[in-house]
């Protein structure tokens, strides 16, 4: 994965409150910060044609508009944006798989949520098959990650957290998600370093 967090922004006010929320969270762990805007086609009518430049305009002018938001409140983020096509959920779901942090508004659960859920799975499919005798209890959950990590680890044996190996004149140093989990859990914390 790529120090980067990505968000879905959609025009509505609450999405715009979560690509803020996104932009601040990427300040802290010093992450760079990728809108992403999937312009579903098959939302305007039952053939995978092209969407009318009209639309296509309106998602080049969000992505534009968002970007220069983050940056006029985030001077210092790198803010790249990505723009795809097709089904939200599975271009939403693409951009979430080499994100750090996918951020969504609230009020989105339906279609994105399965496909982060089948995401998930596919993520976990090869560790399922090369150990077919462990029991996977796999979830997708809004919130705080750390809360929720810990609210999923209360009573384990062992929780196991990622971190990525940053190089760094500071040396060696945690993410905000795995700090909270060594210092919050009441299980022992293994801590897995990963590129």
């Amino acid at each position: 994965m790529a120090n980067r967090i990505t968000v879905g922004p959609d025009g509505s006010g609450a999405a715009g409150a979560a690509a803020a929320w996104a932009a601040c969270e990427a300040e802290l762990r010093s992450a760079d910060l990728e809108p992403v805007h999937a312009e579903d086609w098959a939302q305007y009518g039952p053939f995978a044609a092209p969407l009318p430049e009209p639309r296509h305009q309106w998602a080049e002018d969000l992505l534009a508009l968002t970007r220069e938001r983050l940056l006029r409140a985030h001077s210092t983020l790198a803010v790249s944006t990505r723009g795809t096509q097709g089904a939200a959920d599975t271009a939403l779901a693409s951009a979430a798989a080499d994100a750090d942090m996918f951020v969504l508004d609230p009020g989105v659960q339906g279609e994105i949520a399965d496909g982060l859920r089948s995401t998930l799975r596919e993520l976990l499919s090869p560790w399922k098959e090369k150990y077919p005798s462990l029991a996977v209890d796999a979830r997708t959950v809004i919130g705080q990650p750390a809360v929720q990590i810990l609210d999923a680890a209360a009573g384990a044996a062992l929780v196991v957290v990622g971190r990525h190996i940053r190089r760094s004149a500071l040396g060696t140093r945690i993410g905000p998600i795995t700090h909270a989990v060594m210092h919050h859990s009441r299980s022992p914390v293994a801590v897995v370093a990963h590129d």
